[in-house]
């Protein structure tokens, strides 16, 4: 019995294989992609010593791709980010501001899509949480 259910999961893998490469070559071709990012920032207050933030966590994209051909092709998505600065108002006193916004972006891909590519694009992003934090 244990051969056979073995048997079934690697006929269903490699199924499910073949039909993966099967349409990852046909065109038009729609997929989910997903990523991350680290954020350094720093804000540009005038008269103040202005502090390098780094931003590692919660800087998630998700992807929808839409391959026209092995060329060209577009993208869409929602992306949740972690921004901000920090600054020295005097020797004592840090301030620091953050927001996280959920982002819309739009863009559009040129070159090889199996291998190197150039894609320019642009996001519309909405903030809501604030957190401002004196130390």
């Amino acid at each position: 019995m244990k051969y056979y259910i073995s048997f079934a999961f690697i006929l269903f893998l490699s199924t499910s294989f073949l039909q993966a490469q099967k349409s990852a070559s046909a065109y038009p071709n729609k997929y989910w992609s997903s990523g991350g990012e680290w954020i350094f920032s720093t804000g540009n207050v005038e008269g103040q010593n202005n502090v390098v933030r780094w931003s590692p966590v919660i800087n998630l994209q998700n992807f929808l791709n839409f391959d026209r051909s092995q060329n060209f092709g577009w993208f869409t998505g929602v992306n949740l980010r972690n921004v901000g600065f920090i600054y020295d108002e005097s020797p004592s006193i840090r301030k620091k501001f953050r927001t996280y916004n959920l982002g819309v972006p739009l863009g559009l891909k040129f070159g090889n899509l199996d291998k190197t590519f150039f894609y320019l694009g642009y996001e519309l992003e909405m903030a809501f949480n604030y957190k401002e934090k004196l130390s």
